[in-house]
């Protein structure tokens, strides 16, 4: 399940491998968890339809890994050689 977002709608596809909800509405939320909770067909259907997609640049580990990269650049080129400080504070 994820909120209906254009973020997600660029990477799922509501009933095919996610449930895209309006994160505004609590009601439809509830219903997903409880429709979720009670199909097991269906949460099988959508996580293997889900694992099996190759979301490359777009998954996780990638951004993940691409986060860390850029906190090593912007320490390894920082003018304070102490970065982060040290026990003394200063």
């Amino acid at each position: 399940m994820a909120s209906d977002l254009v973020v997600f709608r660029e990477l799922l596809t509501n009933r095919e491998n996610a449930l895209l909800v309006d994160p505004e509405d609590s009601v439809k939320f509830a219903d997903a968890l409880i429709e979720l909770a009670q199909d097991a067909g269906l949460r099988e259907r959508l996580a293997s339809r889900v694992r099996a997609m190759d979301f490359g640049e777009q998954s996780w580990i990638s951004i993940a890994k691409k986060t860390v990269q850029a906190y090593e650049n912007a320490l390894l080129s920082s003018p304070h050689p102490s970065f982060p400080p040290s026990p003394s504070g200063i």
